[in-house]
């Protein structure tokens, strides 16, 4: 159910909720200058839940809410979908870790696929580091006696 007050400018007809390309209804919310986004769901009523939540643990229930039905955070809490609350940094360090572990994942992939062509390459190196491994043994021997 649509808010009874005036409405938003989203074409949800919900606070802080806003349809994306995929068909899914993202809901975000910002408080003292900061974004804090809620997730993606499945509908917008969902969506809008979660947004109202964030209302009742920010303002108290004093800012713009989706459903009046709901008087508390507790039985807000027990009508939402489970969400996380992820700041913009949260988010853009968790968008750096993702594209860190692609590149290493990519890699080591790249890695096994070389080594299965090359076998020589991988054997030659290994004797390499192998010999490397001796004379710097050699040299702190010597250092030390």
């Amino acid at each position: 159910m649509p808010p009874r007050r005036a409405l938003p400018r989203s074409s949800t007809g919900y606070h802080g909720v806003q349809l994306r390309l995929s068909g899914r209804f993202a809901a975000e919310i910002t408080r003292g200058g900061e974004r804090f986004w809620l997730g993606t769901f499945d509908s917008a009523e969902l969506a809008a839940r979660a947004y109202d939540v964030m209302v009742w643990r920010y303002d108290g229930g004093a800012g713009p809410r989706n459903f009046f039905d709901v008087d508390n955070l507790v039985a807000a809490e027990f009508v939402a979908p489970p969400f996380s609350v992820v700041n913009r940094a949260e988010e853009r360090a968790a968008c750096r870790e993702y594209m860190r572990m692609s590149i290493r994942n990519r890699d080591e992939a790249e890695m096994a696929a070389f080594r299965a062509a090359h076998p020589q390459h991988v054997a030659e190196e290994l004797d390499f580091y192998a010999q490397l491994a001796i004379v710097q043994d050699t040299y702190a021997y010597k250092r030390r006696h």
